[in-house]
Formats: C-alpha cells, structure tokens, sequence
C-alpha cells in the first residue's frame, strides 16, 4: 500500500503464513503454508554504472524449506534469513541472502511463532511439547572446534523446564524472555542459558513479550 492506496500486489503460490520480513535494503521475505520462502527485492536499473532502485518489486527467488513453516521469517545479522518449521520436530533453516541453503539445525517440541536473533548472530528458538518447554541458542557462524576460546558456549545451548513455553522469545536489555504456562516471564542470561528473576503473572503469557521504553518488557497473559 502507498498512503492507503493498493501500489503493488506481490504473488506468491500458495497462502502467506504468518507475517513478512522487511531488510535493511527493502528486500521483502515471506513464507507460505506449504513452506516455500520467497524473495522480493527492488526493481534496479543499471545506467551509466549508476544502480537505481524503483519502488516496484520483482520476485528474486525461491526456496523450499522441505517442511511446514511454524514461525514466521526472521532476518538475522548479514542479512541472513531465518524460518522454523516441524518435520517432524523443529527444525530451524538458514537461508543467505542470495537464496542458497547455509545451514540448518533441529530442536525437540514445535517451534513457537518467531524466533529471534542478536548482533553476534546467535538465533534464539522457544519449543514446547507435552510437559515440556525449552529455550535453544544457536551459534551456525561460530565454531567450538576451530575458536574454543572465541566459542566457549559451543553451537547448541539448551534451556529446559518441565513447565511449557507458550511465547516465542525476546532479546532486549541483554537479556532473553520467555514466557511460560505457570503464569511467569522468565529472564534468561544468554550466556549461561539460566534462570535469573520471574515476574508473576496472573495467567500465562500468551501475546509478546516486547520491548518498551524505559528498560520495560510488556506482554499480555491469557486473562487480558
């Protein structure tokens, strides 16, 4: 839309899951139902050596993830795209920016809405099963055997309670936070991947949690 008017309508071939992604370039990331991520850059014209960007869009190009999305696309640092999906347990994909494949990693439980990620590209994943729910942290860009002093937490880092997560998670402040069915937002260290204040909630988190000015992390329980 263009100040409330349709300007561009963008195809895709099937039904849009979730919400799309926005890159710092404009580049446009959605997936749909049947797990196909697409890509649609601006339009450029070369003249004179000189690029120019149109406001029109183009499809790039697409990937099949391989599996039914269950989060929404996440563009993580160095423009690499991020989308979760259960086959059948989680699985997480990394997609470049030119749309090849880079990586790709599997968690226990069904991945929840989004995942989020941090400067030092690191990818943070809520799962929940029956009775369970866990807190992954990813590290694809870096590797223990090659850098044990510069990766001392290893690839995989792993937070587990035998209470459900029931939001996806927020990196704000330094910290991580997940909600959880027992009614708290958990405050999580990235580093150590523990457990370090819980606010008490009337029910569980269900919408967010976000960040707002001031330091405050808001969200909204199951009872409003």
């Amino acid at each position: 839309l263009r100040q409330g008017a349709l300007y561009q309508r963008l195809t895709l071939d099937a039904d849009v899951f979730g919400s799309v992604a926005l890159s710092a370039d404009g580049t446009i990331y959605a997936v749909d139902v049947n797990g196909k991520l697409y890509s649609y850059p601006h339009q450029r014209l070369h003249l004179n050596n000189i690029v120019w960007l149109r406001s029109e869009r183009y499809r790039r190009w697409t990937v099949d993830l391989g599996y039914a999305p269950k989060t929404s696309p996440l563009i993580g640092a160095g423009g690499f795209v991020a989308v979760g999906g259960r086959s059948p347990d989680s699985i997480l994909r990394l997609v470049r920016p030119d749309g090849e494949l880079f990586n790709s990693v599997h968690m226990l439980g069904e991945a929840l809405h989004f995942a989020a990620s941090t400067a030092d590209r690191s990818f943070y994943v809520t799962t929940s099963e029956t009775g369970q729910g866990r807190l992954y942290r990813w590290t694809p860009f870096c590797d223990y055997l090659v850098s044990p002093d510069v990766c001392e937490q290893g690839l995989i880092q792993l937070f587990a309670q035998d209470t459900i997560l029931t939001t996806p998670p927020l990196v704000a402040y330094g910290k991580v936070y997940v909600g959880d069915a027992a009614g708290r937002l958990l405050k999580v260290d990235p580093d150590t991947m523990q457990v370090e204040a819980t606010f008490n909630a009337d029910s569980a988190p269900r919408y967010g949690p976000i960040a707002a000015p001031g330091g405050a992390v808001v969200f909204i329980s199951d009872q409003g």
